[in-house]
């Protein structure tokens, strides 16, 4: 509201003789937390609130009308020429309203609007409990621009139980539940509506609009027990308490109780609890209920600052109910939550990745927003996640592994075999080589010496993860090499033993092109030089540095042709 005219605050209006309370002619009145209830000795019409041209930002709310004994009230809340404004509404919300004379004929209204408008009429719950057959547990005639949402109109006579004796009254209507059992359900379009399909068709209505019977406590106790109308409502930013007090829920209740339904979940979901922060917890009750809090406490509403499982049972009118909620710790350091089920797969297979904290958002490499992704290629991935608290980024690389290919290549000194490996892997590969003549090695790329100068059948047997391979060539070896090119038909490699510098010296009788190298024990290259072409006597200096001791391989190829020498370095 814009500004507060007239407070009316916590009164009780009891015994009156036709109305309860009658307001005319005021400015952004404020009518809440009374109750209009007792004995009369009229037997004519009566009032319970009665609101006569009052204007701009009213509030008429957290009221309760019910009847007497003897004689009941005809109108529950009653406005006539009551307009807010564009900018100003008028605010009728949370009250309880009960209207009815057991054995009367005459008409009942649980509300009436009569040429008023400008209003949001949010989170009530009415009853018309006996009456006339044409009552109405909510009516609405002239005047426009009200808003009517998230209420329980029930009517349990003949009569109708929304009923628009004018259609441009209302501008909108959704979230209701409507209730007339024995009656009709609406009357709209100057006809009567049987059923809300009916009224959904003819008037456009209630798209979420439900017909249940609320189940109130009594006919003059409307808190609601059918947990089919916990939930149901549709959030409103002007009403954010309910009847007693209690808050209301991210998706509220239909009605003018935020109650909880005890056949279900009525704790809500699970919460995520930033550091240092609190949180409420609501099992929302009627005032009669008793309530149970696994920390001890008995209120509807306990705050929380402690990661953990809590508990409450509930046992009123509704029955009784149970219910947990885990409050759970969010990091602040999101470090960690990133992982993968598997470090490697083979081609044709795949890895989970997944996060281990719970989020209210994730984005994946690819664009996937689940909480986990499965791959079938190899590589690095990325997750961001973001929650009530923050957001982290980590990523995790899964290797993908295929069936290795084994392969070589070869060439001889003399009775020397030199292999070369030449297989594509991946993984953790093992060699097995099988020379043909009974021995065998697990180097990558063996030299090895056989007795005889024949052909001999050299396998290789490639092994990872993923399986084996195998390859099959063939080495022939022969008396006539190198020596046929060199003076003297050798080579000099001293001094040997060595501290790791030696000279290679040789003599060639006709122009060849010459490399030099040193290889270690499992075949790799310590040390190359590309002399070029040379004829005649050549010498070289080789160091080795730090190389460890051990025995080396001094590997001299002119043209085609090789020859081996071993150096120890000591």
């Amino acid at each position: 509201s814009l500004g507060e005219g007239t407070v009316f605050d916590g009164n009780d209006f009891v015994d009156n003789y036709i109305y309860g309370a009658r307001c005319g002619f005021q400015n952004d009145l404020v009518f809440t937390n009374n109750r209009a209830y007792g004995e009369s000795i009229s037997t004519g019409i009566r009032y319970g609130f009665y609101f006569a041209t009052c204007d701009n930002g009213f509030q008429i709310t957290n009221n309760h009308v019910f009847q007497g004994l003897l004689n009941g009230w005809t109108y529950g809340l009653y406005f006539t020429a009551c307009d807010g404004s564009p900018s100003d509404r008028g605010l009728v919300a949370n009250n309880m309203i009960q209207v009815g004379k057991d054995g009367s004929t005459s008409i009942m209204y649980g509300m009436y609007f009569g040429t008023s408008g400008f209003m949001d009429v949010v989170h009530n719950s009415v009853l018309v409990s006996a009456g006339g057959a044409t009552s109405r547990a909510f009516f609405a005639t002239g005047g426009g621009a009200i808003s009517v949402k998230n209420n329980n109109f029930t009517n349990y006579t003949a009569g109708y139980g929304v009923y628009l004796s004018t259609n441009y009254a209302i501008s909108e209507m959704d979230y209701n539940n409507t209730h007339s059992p024995g009656g009709i359900y609406g009357y709209y379009g100057g006809v009567d509506q049987l059923t809300l399909a009916d009224w959904q068709t003819a008037s456009s209505f209630d798209a979420n609009g439900l017909d249940l019977d609320p189940v109130y406590h009594t006919a003059t106790d409307l808190h609601v027990c059918n947990a089919l109308l916990d939930g149901a409502g549709t959030p409103s930013v002007i009403v954010t308490t309910d009847f007693d007090g209690q808050p209301r829920s991210a998706t509220p209740d239909i009605g003018a109780d935020e109650f909880s339904g005890l056949g279900g979940s009525f704790l809500g979901p699970d919460i995520t609890l930033c550091a240092g922060d609190s949180v409420a917890l609501l099992a929302s009750a009627s005032p009669s209920d008793t309530i149970l809090w696994s920390t001890g406490d008995t209120l509807s509403t306990i705050w929380v600052s402690t990661p953990g499982s809590y508990d409450v049972s509930l046992n009123g009118v509704c029955g009784t109910g149970m219910d947990t909620v885990l409050i759970i710790a969010s990091a602040d350091v999101y470090t960690g939550f990133l992982s993968s089920d598997v470090a490697w797969f083979c081609t044709g297979g795949s890895a989970v990745l997944s996060s281990s904290m719970m989020a209210d958002s994730y984005s994946w490499t690819g664009g996937s927003t689940n909480d986990s992704l499965v791959v079938t290629s190899g590589g690095t991935y990325s997750l961001d996640i973001t929650d009530a608290c923050g957001s982290g980024t980590e990523s995790v690389t899964v290797e993908e592994y295929s069936l290795p290919v084994a392969g070589f290549t070869s060439s001889t000194s003399f009775l020397t075999g030199i292999f070369t490996n030449t297989s594509t892997t991946s993984g953790n590969t093992t060699y097995s080589w099988d020379f043909g003549d009974a021995t065998t090695s697990t180097s990558t790329d063996p030299i090895h010496a056989y007795d005889d100068p024949i052909t001999y059948t050299v396998t290789l047997t490639a092994t990872n993860e993923c399986g084996s391979d195998v390859f099959t060539g063939t080495v022939t070896l022969s008396t006539i090499g190198l020596d046929e090119l060199l003076l003297n038909g050798d080579i000099s490699v001293f001094p040997n033993p060595s501290k790791g510098e030696f000279i290679v010296d040789l003599t060639l009788v006709s122009s060849t092109d010459l490399t030099l190298r040193v290889e270690n024990m499992l075949g790799a290259l310590l040390f190359e030089s590309k002399p070029g072409t040379i004829e005649g006597a050549y010498s070289e200096t080789i160091s080795l540095g730090n190389a460890p001791a051990g025995m080396y391989f001094v590997r001299v190829i002119a043209g085609e042709q090789e020859l081996v020498k071993k150096i120890i370095l000591e």
